[in-house]
C-alpha cells in the first residue's frame, strides 16, 4: 500500500537548534528555566540536606525508573530521532520551569477554591481542579516555546508527542521526588526508606505509565498536528489541538479526583490497581491509539518514498516492510545475527539506519537528486558487502 505522489508527507526539515539568541522566545524560555532551576534546585537541596538517606534513595529509584522511559519515549519516533539538545531542553522545562511555577500556581488555586467554596472543598477537590489547569497549561507553554524556537524540529505529530512526553517526564520525576521525600522532610518517617519505597510503588510503578508523560504527550500530539499538517485546514488543526489539551486535562482531572477512593477497600494492592486501571488506563489507551494512527501514516509515507529505490538497489521490498515497525527491524537484526553473528547484526542495524536516513533525505529534496542522497546510496552499497552472502544484492 502506498500514498499517491501528490499526498503531503512529513517536512523533515534541517535539524533545529535550541540556541537561537535572536528569538525572543529563546530568552523567555531560558529565563523561566533559570528561575525554575533556582526554585527546584533549592527544594531538592533542602530535601537532601534534611533527609539525606531518604532523598538519595528516592533519587536512585527515580533514576532507575526514568532511564528506561527516556529510551522508550525517544524510540517512539521510528524515522527521525530528535536531537539531544532539544530533548534536554524539553526535559529541563518540565523538571525545572513547569514544576517551580506550578508550586506557586497550585497554592494560589487552592486558596481561591477555599475562599470561593470551602476549605473542605479545597482539601477534597483542590488537586483535581488546580492540577489539570495550571500544570497542563505550564507544560504546554514550554512546548509552544520550543515550537517558536525551532519549529522545524516538530514536523510530524509524533515529534510533538516525543517532546511533550519529555516535558511531562521531567515534571513527573521532580514532582515524585517531592512526594517521596515529604514524610522524611516533615519529620514523619525521617530517613525511613520503606516509606519512600511505598510511595514510589504508588506514584512510579503503578501510576507512572499514565501520568504526566502521557498527559503532555497527548498535548504534544495535538500541537504536532497543528504545526506539521498544512494540508489540513487551520480551523480543524486548531480544533484538534484544543481537543488534545482537553483530553489531557480530563485524564489529569480524573486521576486527581477523589472518585473511587474506596473501591475494593481493603489491603494495599487491590484498591490501588483497581483505581489505576479504571482512572488511568482509558486515557492511556486513547493516546496509544492516536500514536499508532500517526505512526501508520508516517510508515505509509516512508514506504511510498522508498519504493522507487528498489530499482537502485538501495532497498528491497522485504527491507522496506521490515523498516516500518519495531518488530520488523528487530526480526531483521535477529536473522542477521543467526546468519553472521553479532557483527552482522550491527551491520544490519546500520543498514536500517542508512535506509531510514535515505527516506528522510528523499523527502527533504522532494525527489531531486542531491549529493547527500548519492552518499547514502553509496553507504548502503558498502554495508551490503559486509553482510552475509545471502543478503548481498
Amino acid at each position: 500500500m502506498s500514498l499517491p505522489a501528490s499526498a503531503p508527507g512529513p517536512s523533515w526539515q534541517e535539524r533545529g537548534r535550541i540556541l537561537r539568541p535572536r528569538l525572543p522566545a529563546f530568552w523567555l524560555f531560558a529565563f523561566l528555566v533559570t528561575i525554575g532551576a533556582l526554585g527546584a534546585g533549592g527544594i531538592i537541596a533542602g530535601r537532601v540536606s534534611a533527609a539525606p538517606s531518604s532523598s538519595l534513595f528516592a533519587i536512585t529509584l527515580l533514576v532507575v525508573w526514568g532511564v528506561p522511559l527516556v529510551y522508550v519515549i525517544h524510540a517512539l519516533d521510528l524515522f527521525e530521532r530528535e536531537p539531544f539538545g532539544m530533548l534536554a531542553a524539553a526535559f529541563a522545562w518540565g523538571s525545572l520551569a513547569a514544576t517551580t511555577l506550578a508550586i506557586s500556581a497550585n497554592t494560589a488555586f487552592f486558596d481561591l477554591i477555599a475562599k470561593l467554596g470551602s476549605p473542605s472543598l479545597a482539601d477534597r477537590w483542590g488537586a483535581a481542579i488546580a492540577g489539570p489547569i495550571d500544570e497542563e497549561t505550564l507544560k504546554a507553554l514550554g512546548l509552544l516555546l520550543l515550537v517558536l524556537i525551532a519549529a522545524a524540529e516538530i514536523d510530524t505529530p509524533i515529534d510533538g508527542l516525543v517532546y511533550g512526553a519529555f516535558i511531562g517526564l521531567g515534571f513527573q520525576i521532580v514532582e515524585d521526588f517531592t512526594y517521596l521525600t515529604n514524610p522524611a522532610f516533615s519529620g514523619d518517617g525521617f530517613s525511613q526508606t520503606h516509606v519512600v519505597w511505598e510511595l514510589f510503588v504508588v506514584r512510579g510503578l503503578v501510576a507512572g505509565i499514565w501520568s504526566h508523560a502521557a498527559y503532555t504527550g497527548l498535548v504534544g500530539l495535538g500541537i504536532g498536528f497543528l504545526v506539521s499538517r498544512p494540508d489540513v485546514s487551520r480551523a480543524w488543526r486548531i480544533t484538534l489541538a484544543i481537543l488534545a489539551f482537553a483530553g489531557a486535562w480530563t485524564m489529569h482531572f480524573v486521576w486527581n479526583s477523589p472518585w473511587l477512593e474506596n473501591v475494593l477497600a481493603g489491603g494495599f494492592w487491590r484498591p490501588l490497581i483497581a483505581q489505576s486501571l479504571i482512572k488511568g488506563l482509558p486515557g492511556f489507551l486513547l493516546l496509544a491509539w492516536l500514536y499508532l494512527r500517526a505512526r501508520r501514516r508516517e510508515s505509509l509515507w516512508v514506504e511510498h518514498v522508498l519504493a522507487p529505490e528498489v530499482a537502485t538497489g538501495a532497498v528491497t521490498p522485504a527491507e522496506i516492510e521490515s523498516l516500518l515497525t519495531f518488530h520488523g527491524r528487530r526480526s531483521a537484526r535477529r536473522a542477521a545475527r543467526r546468519a553472521g553473528g553479532p557483527r552482522a547484526a550491527r551491520r544490519e542495524k546500520e543498514l536500517q539506519r542508512q535506509q531510514v536516513a535515505l527516506a528522510v533525505d528523499l523527502t527533504r529534496s522532494r525527489g531531486a537528486s542531491t549529493p547527500e542522497i548519492a552518499r547514502r546510496r553509496h553507504a548502503i552499497e558498502f554495508i551490503r558487502t559486509q553482510l552475509p552472502g545471502a543478503r548481498r544484492s
